[in-house]
């Protein structure tokens, strides 16, 4: 399988992935079966494990082939560290847990708590928005696009969790709230299986021209 088609696999799983949580997302609450399997928000169900998963998956291609090929350096190890506590923080909601701390501690308004985590996550997602920055400048045009089109996605999740601190009241479900969901949710997963899509393409091409050379 050439990188091309690992970067099309990737986004094809991608666009599928979306559809169905946003279908299930707007479902659940259109209905009002208030399902928790359906619910994209909620931690603990099969799209939050997709989303850590997915997460997993790009510091898994980024750091094993670094390390089957040799001693990795140290920003690859840090990078791919980084990326895998994400995928851990996804896992168990540990940056909800800290934006309700930080709300509780402050005695501030709840709906802040979009707001919150962003600001205090804010150095470790420079540092890992930056790093595979610098990596989608690989010459090869499908891998350069999923890296930058997958971080564009995961910027435009976090914008729009950010924002949505102005027109959804926290505890209060609408449509507002259920499209701001779905794309904030959707945005996340597609992000990150571009991402992981793009590192495996990247791997991939590396060990072909080791091999080759």
């Amino acid at each position: 399988m050439e990188a091309r088609a690992i970067v099309s696999t990737a986004a094809g799983v991608a666009l599928t992935a979306v559809i169905v949580q946003a279908a299930a997302e707007l479902g659940n609450f259109g209905f009002g079966t208030d399902l928790h399997a359906l619910n994209a928000d909620e931690e603990f169900n099969a799209f939050a494990w997709a989303s850590s998963v997915s997460t997993f998956a790009a510091a898994f291609f980024l750091f094993i082939p670094a390390a089957a090929a040799g001693m990795p350096d140290r920003l690859t190890v840090l990078l791919a560290g980084a990326i895998a506590f994400l995928s851990l923080d996804d896992a168990i909601g540990l940056h909800e847990r800290l934006a309700e701390r930080s709300i509780d501690v402050l005695d501030a308004d709840v709906s802040l708590q979009r707001v919150v985590w962003p600001l205090v996550y804010l150095p470790l997602l420079a540092f890992v928005f930056i790093m595979l920055w610098r990596m989608a400048s690989e010459p090869t045009a499908p891998i350069s696009t999923a890296l930058k089109a997958g971080l564009f996605l995961l910027v435009a999740a976090i914008f729009a969790e950010l924002t949505s601190a102005l027109y959804v009241e926290e505890g209060v479900d609408t449509w507002a709230s259920a499209f701001e969901v779905s794309f904030e949710e959707g945005a996340e997963l597609a992000g990150w299986i571009l991402i992981a899509g793009g590192l495996a393409a990247l791997a991939y091409l590396h060990a072909e021209r080791g091999r080759r050379a």
